[in-house]
């Protein structure tokens, strides 16, 4: 039992560590043949895993370890962490399961488990923004939508606006897809031809072509648009806007602005 907490108490001292970025602490608390496994990249050494931990340690504000749950039973210990890092105005955000295997006072081997996609949405580089917005819309060019892949692509409470400033704003991802299955009752096979994208952050600009064929004629309507994505760390959308030119399509499909307005769900 004794074994147990002190082994604990040399945990908290190394999460603590982490949190203070107290790289001489976290250095000293690893034996000299101590290795890793962290998942996603598999064993690694004590000098590569604390190089990564330094690099992120070093560029970060701010930091907070918080300890949920931890567990010890002879030379391991188990824990459950909240983490939350500063990078200025951008907040990395994750849960991990850490095993601990303490001997002698220093750890020997630690092994890693936390959710890889928020990982490689907050610290990948900006392009993967840019590649997921257009995984998105390639969702589209079909004639029948993916319902349950759309819904993966969008955050629990994600926002949708289908002509701004027109048509009402959808709120949540499941409202979300329900109104995109109602525009594929009107038209499918939507080819977005991506012109221009510019990305800030975590935000997607794309200047497109869509060309859709409409369900009741085969017609195929053609449509400039001007798309606008913001992902959370994650790397889900939050809010998606469309700007176009309602009146050139209603032009397209010989129908009044009235009807147009109708078939986009404005005035619901």
């Amino acid at each position: 039992m004794q074994d147990s907490q002190a082994n604990k108490a040399i945990v908290r001292r190394f999460l603590g560590a982490i949190a203070s970025g107290d790289i001489d602490v976290i250095e000293a608390l690893q034996a000299p043949d101590c290795d890793w496994w962290v998942i996603g990249g598999g064993a690694i050494s004590r000098q590569s895993y604390t190089d990564q931990v330094k690099a992120m340690l070093l560029a970060a504000d701010r930091r907070k370890v918080e300890i949920i749950g931890m567990i010890a039973e002879g030379d391991t210990v188990t824990c459950e962490v909240r983490s939350e890092i500063h990078f200025g105005e951008r907040i990395y955000r994750n849960e991990y399961h850490d095993l601990f295997v303490v001997r002698g006072g220093l750890i020997v081997h630690g092994r890693e488990y936390f959710d890889t996609g928020k990982v490689a949405a907050f610290f990948a580089p900006v392009s993967d923004a840019e590649q997921i917005v257009r995984d998105f819309l390639a969702l589209f060019h079909t004639d029948r939508l993916d319902g349950l892949a759309l819904r993966g692509f969008l955050a629990d409470d994600a926002r949708y606006q289908p002509i701004v400033p027109l048509a009402p704003v959808r709120h949540g991802a499941d409202a979300i897809v329900a109104e995109l299955e109602r525009q594929y009752l009107l038209y499918d096979e939507c080819a977005c031809d991506i012109l221009h994208v510019a990305v800030a952050g975590r935000t997607v600009f794309t200047e497109r072509v869509d060309t859709v064929r409409q369900l009741a004629t085969g017609q195929r309507t053609t449509t400039h648009v001007v798309g606008v994505f913001d992902l959370d760390e994650a790397g889900r959308v939050t809010s998606w806007r469309e700007y176009w030119d309602a009146l050139d399509c209603a032009g397209q499909l010989g129908i009044d602005d009235k009807t147009m307005r109708a078939l986009m769900g404005v005035g619901e």
